[in-house]
This record gives C-alpha cells, sequence and structure tokens, in this order.
C-alpha cells in the first residue's frame, strides 16, 4: 500500500488524470504541436525547469494558436484515442457503486468530446475551462488555487479535500501534475514520470500501462464499498 494509513471504514473514491492517463497521448502537447508556433515549446522548456507554473504556461502556450474553428476542433478530438480498457474500468467502478472522478490540468473543451466520442457522458470532471469564440481559443482557470505551490490551473489537492474527505482516495496519474494529488493517495497507481518522481520521495505505488492493469489489481484487492463497511451516498 502507499503511504499513509488506509483508513478503516472509508468510503473508496477513484480520481483519474486525463491527459497521457486516460488518453494515449497527451491532447494539449498534440494540439500545440498540429496547431500553435514554435514559442510553445519555448514555454514547455521554461516549465519543465520550474521556471513557470503550469497555469502560466498553459495560459501562454494556447496564445500561441491562432486561427481556429469549430472544424479543426471537432477533427482534432476524433483523432484523440483514449486507453480502451478505460471503459470497461469504469464499468466495473460504476458497478461496485464506487465514485469516480476525472481530474485534469487539461482543458473541458477538449477532454469532454473525446470522453463522449466514446459513450462516456456520466463522470464528473474538474479541469480548466477553454473557449472558442470568433475563431480563437482562450482559457481560464476556475479551479486555481494562489497558495498552490507548483501553481497549476487546477489545484487537484483542493479538488480531492473538497471531493473526498475522509474517503480512501486511488489516485491513478502518469506525470508531474499529479504530483501533489499522488501524496493524498492510499492506494496510488502510476506510469511514466510520476515514476520517478514517487521514486525519487521514495513513495509506495503500484505500476501500470493500461487501466486493464488498475483493474486487475483493484479487483484482486476486493475493493469495493462492501469492503469498507459504509453505505452508499
Amino acid at each position: 500500500m502507499p503511504e499513509g494509513e488506509s483508513r478503516n471504514g472509508s468510503l473508496p473514491v477513484v480520481f483519474c488524470d486525463f491527459d497521457g492517463t486516460i488518453t494515449k497521448k497527451d491532447a494539449v502537447d498534440q494540439l500545440l504541436v498540429k496547431y500553435a508556433n514554435p514559442r510553445w515549446q519555448a514555454l514547455e522548456d521554461l516549465w519543465a525547469k520550474g521556471c513557470i507554473g503550469s497555469r502560466e504556461c498553459l495560459e501562454q502556450q494556447i496564445a500561441c494558436i491562432g486561427h481556429f474553428t469549430h472544424d479543426d476542433l471537432n477533427a482534432f478530438v476524433h483523432d484523440i484515442d483514449i486507453d480502451t480498457d478505460f471503459i470497461p474500468f469504469v464499468e466495473y467502478i460504476q458497478a461496485q457503486r464506487i465514485p469516480i472522478y476525472v481530474v485534469s490540468d487539461g482543458f473541458d473543451l477538449l477532454i469532454r468530446p473525446i470522453l463522449e466520442r466514446q459513450g462516456i457522458r456520466d463522470i464528473p470532471l474538474f479541469c480548466n475551462r477553454m473557449t472558442l469564440i470568433d475563431n480563437r481559443l482562450s482559457v481560464s482557470f476556475p479551479l486555481g488555487n494562489p497558495e498552490c505551490k507548483t501553481r497549476s490551473g487546477v489545484c487537484k489537492c483542493r479538488v480531492m479535500e473538497n471531493v473526498a474527505a475522509d474517503a480512501h482516495i486511488v489516485y491513478v496519474g502518469d506525470g508531474r501534475s499529479d504530483l501533489c494529488a499522488s501524496r493524498k493517495a492510499n492506494t496510488l497507481f502510476a506510469k511514466g514520470d510520476l515514476i520517478s518522481y514517487c521514486q525519487q520521495e521514495k513513495r509506495e505505488f503500484i505500476t501500470f500501462d493500461t487501466f486493464g492493469d488498475v483493474l486487475r489489481e483493484i479487483k484482486q484487492r476486493g475493493m469495493h464499498v462492501a469492503e469498507f463497511g459504509c453505505a452508499v451516498r
């Protein structure tokens, strides 16, 4: 088990990152590669070095995208693939009556249609906002936190504290934006860069490649509401 004791009697709650976790590739990065001017990569380098936070980075990167239409948006989201094991994972979690949320530092204008194209419409989503007006993209960060040390667009820690206070948190993630949130997890599934971050902090985690791996582990642990001795809320 990851650091932190499992709280007996606590309701299990699942949080999943989106870009690179649910999707096979980071949707925001793919958007920038296809439509932004080259300055976006310099901003990415500044973020990777810790010179700017992800909120500032994302805001300036999206500004690097010029003329952009609804047809561009529809074509783009159609080409973003998700982990094919995510759908059976969601079906199992919901069948067990375990709450599941998507929490992402990405954007609703991309995330919602990508999920809806796969028939996924009923999972609550916490993320940044993006609008398309007069063929220009603009962004806002309603879930930001001025006290967030990582200066993220979405303060995942605050979201989790508000949604899942006193719960047994299962977190599934893959990268830097998941680091702070992963520290709140009782059961942590990690891949990609998140593995190296957790290794540096000497924190326990379960590696995964696909949601099929996550599902098998959860089934082996017999994780469902009844196990935690609590009524469904």
